[in-house]
């Protein structure tokens, strides 16, 4: 019985003696690297053939199989926790459909140095809380609420203050832009919480 005290009680010391933070997930970029040549190519071709007519490219299962797979070698070889994992796909996913909207842009080089510049120069503490909101209950599989009108107003701003065209097609590619940026921000916030 003594013994099992001075275990318990060793144990509990140990726990207290490793830094906050400690146990937070790392080695996100883990999920960028290591895949083969099968799913490289599943890769590139949801990269290369993303729609950005529609922005409807869903991840197809092979994809999902691919990034499943070394999610799964990347927890295993870093002990991140199932949430952990969950966000590092989510993270991974949105960093794919960045690089699809970026090669297959609408835009000129020209306007999207100015669009990405308009999002830098945007109030970071506002903008990137406004997107979160509107991506976290996606990334829960839940319905998103509509952002107020005074966050729209804002997002808007942000997108027409950069000077690309005023068109449907510009605009939506750069909200899905900032969507896909937002995504990875959030799934790389809930990963280091994990």
């Amino acid at each position: 019985m003594l013994r099992h005290r001075i275990a318990a009680g060793s144990i509990a010391a140990a726990l207290f003696a490793i830094p906050l933070g400690a146990h937070a997930a790392d080695h996100l970029d883990c999920m960028a690297q290591g895949y083969d040549a099968e799913q490289e190519k599943v890769i590139e071709s949801f990269v290369g053939s993303f729609d950005t007519k529609s922005l409807k490219s869903e991840p197809s299962g092979a994809l999902m199989g691919a990034l499943s797979a070394r999610a799964g070698a990347c927890a295993d070889q870093h002990g991140w926790s199932p949430n952990a994992i969950l966000n590092a796909v989510f993270h991974q996913t949105g960093a794919m459909m960045e690089a699809g909207l970026r090669r297959h842009s609408p835009l000129s080089d020209a306007d999207m140095v100015r669009l990405l510049r308009a999002i830098n120069r945007a109030d970071q503490q506002r903008l990137w809380p406004i997107l979160e909101n509107m991506m976290g209950p996606f990334m829960s599989g839940e319905e998103a609420e509509e952002p107020s009108k005074d966050d729209n107003l804002y997002l808007g701003l942000v997108i027409l203050s950069s000077g690309i065209p005023d068109n449907d097609t510009s605009t939506k590619f750069a909200g899905a832009l900032l969507a896909a940026q937002a995504i990875q921000r959030l799934a790389a916030k809930r990963f280091a919480s994990e």
